[in-house]
């Protein structure tokens, strides 16, 4: 069974540890979900910014993107690397 995908982004900004995109992240999100409609880059963000209100994930830094677009590099925090326990399949005994 997979991961909701709100899940999914904070497991995997917690595994990359360094700094990512929404649009890195969307990327992977749509070969493990099948191209999803959640998965596209806004959605992400949508889910990301949500993290960045309650403290999981901050934003970092703001560059050019590909497309000469401004794109924001996020990062985990340690209040949302602490929460990795909570995710099924790392530790947690009733998961």
């Amino acid at each position: 069974m997979k991961l909701p995908i709100k899940t999914r982004i904070l497991e995997m900004a917690i595994e990359k540890d360094g700094p990512f995109t929404s649009r890195e992240l969307s990327e992977v999100l749509k070969k493990e979900y099948n191209n999803e409609k959640t998965t596209t880059v806004e959605n992400i963000d949508k889910q990301i910014q949500a993290y960045c209100r309650v403290g999981f994930i901050n934003d970092d830094e703001v560059r050019l993107g590909q497309d000469n677009e401004p794109e924001v590099l996020y990062r985990i925090t340690e209040t949302g690397k602490n929460s990795l326990k909570y995710i099924p399949g790392h530790g947690n005994k009733w998961f």
